[in-house]
């Protein structure tokens, strides 16, 4: 994992950091900075108050998108200086990578 965290001020959207994987090529890594677009686009198996999860396509590759919402304000609060969801989740996949265990390939977290 890339971990250098990036700051765009720029995106008109709450995902305001993000962290590539070393695999992830240069044109991956544009199409997964947009990941409100993404999901929008995407097919999604799950829409809950907590998850909101998809699977879109790049050229003949499919790719699976998650993002955590943040059900209130008070969450939001308490989240404050935590590390994000999604970086906590690929920190633990390779984890568990390095056990032997396949895991899916992380490309990028976005918080």
């Amino acid at each position: 994992m890339n971990r250098i965290n990036t700051v765009n001020p720029d995106w008109n959207t709450r995902f305001r950091s993000y962290a590539f994987a070393d695999s992830a090529a240069a044109e991956m890594r544009a199409v997964f900075r947009d990941a409100e677009g993404l999901l929008a686009q995407s097919e999604l198996v799950k829409n809950s108050r907590s998850t909101t999860a998809g699977i879109f396509r790049i050229g003949e590759k499919e790719y699976f998108i998650k993002r955590s919402n943040i059900k209130s304000f008070v969450v939001r609060l308490r989240r404050i200086g935590r590390k994000s969801r999604a970086v906590h989740s690929w920190q633990i996949s390779e984890v568990i990578a390095k056990l032997g265990i396949l895991v899916p390939e992380v490309f990028a977290a976005i918080s």
